[in-house]
């Protein structure tokens, strides 16, 4: 039985009941189920409809297109293998049934929808929001990525536990002002005639540091690129651009930024920008005098992710004299 090769070829969002399968011939037939196409459960479709299975000789009996009849058949331990959430897994592991989680997946297909008095995601604070569970990666998204990017938290809406297919029914009796059910229930719920406005904003990387630590995406405030709100020394975007989008604007330092340097007989700037900064500029200018106008730019000499800034080299070999300064830009 070559179950093996199933589990790894697909590598999807997978539970195996903790039977021995690799006991039973090799003519007996796989148990798999899962939901309906269109949310994570899109996998075993894709693999039946390009017979995957048939490749590693595995026989599957695939039962999918409803997920209330496959989280039947999960939570009483009638199945073989089963996509499902990590958290109805884990709960019918907890109620005794026993299972194994042997592979996850990325793919989510969501979207929050609103009633039609929701106009933004101010709209949203204190009001009730349908979930499909509790502990699951869409909810860690909702209340851990989603909710604080819009200067929202957990604690400031009333999280419900509402089935998918009676999202449009909720909004429609006022029961929830929005919900955030996966595919293909939201978009079933627009065109019942409910909203879709409130939509996901990509927000940049320094949006998204600015709503992290100020709660607010806008450059304005405290939150502005060039305000320093907690008399570090190290303005918004140097906090950002050069210490990366985990530092926290409180802690800045000026001693952490890069700093000049000699090398090989050079003075300048030799630095790596942190991981996950993007939308923002480089730059640095050389002067001898000091005098306004007198500065000049110095090209970027550095390769493979670095940032490099030398003074030039004197014509007769000795140091090169002069002043650098570092310039960062949001573009």
């Amino acid at each position: 039985m070559k179950m093996k090769a199933l589990i790894i070829g697909l590598c999807a969002s997978i539970a195996v009941a903790n039977a021995s399968l690799a006991q039973q011939p090799d003519n007996y037939k796989v148990r798999l189920v899962a939901g309906a196409p269109g949310y994570d459960h899109i996998q075993p479709f894709i693999a039946e409809y390009t017979k995957l299975w048939e490749k590693y000789g595995v026989k599957v009996d695939f039962m999918g297109g409803n997920y209330q009849r496959s989280n039947q058949m999960m939570s009483i331990g009638d199945f073989d293998v089963g996509y499902n959430q990590y958290a109805s897994a884990i709960r019918y592991y907890s109620a005794g049934i026993d299972n194994v989680i042997v592979a996850a997946s990325s793919a989510n297909c969501a979207m929050v929808v609103a009633a039609p008095n929701i106009k933004s995601w101010a709209d949203i604070k204190g009001k009730r929001i349908g979930i499909v569970t509790k502990f699951d990666v869409q909810y860690l998204a909702l209340t851990k990525q989603i909710l604080p990017r819009f200067g929202l938290s957990e604690k400031d809406v009333q999280l419900a536990l509402v089935p998918v297919p009676e999202v449009a029914s909720a909004l429609l009796t006022g029961d929830i002002a929005a919900a955030f059910p996966f595919e293909p229930y939201g978009t079933n719920a627009v065109g019942d005639g409910y909203s879709a406005a409130v939509t996901f904003t990509t927000l940049t990387a320094l949006e998204a540091w600015r709503s992290r630590w100020y709660g607010t995406k806008d450059d304005s405030g405290s939150a502005a690129d060039l305000a320093d709100p907690y008399s570090t020394g190290v303005p918004n975007l140097l906090a950002f651009s050069l210490l990366g989008p985990e530092q926290n604007p409180a802690l800045a330092r000026p001693a952490l930024l890069p700093q000049p340097g000699w090398n090989d007989g050079r003075y300048g700037y030799i630095f790596t920008p942190p991981a996950g900064v993007s939308g923002v500029k480089f730059e640095a200018e050389q002067t001898e005098s000091l005098q306004e106008g007198s500065w000049t730019p110095l090209p970027d000499t550095g390769s493979g992710g670095s940032v490099r800034f030398e003074l030039p080299a004197s014509g007769d070999g000795s140091a090169p004299k002069g002043f650098i300064r570092l310039k960062v830009t949001r573009l």
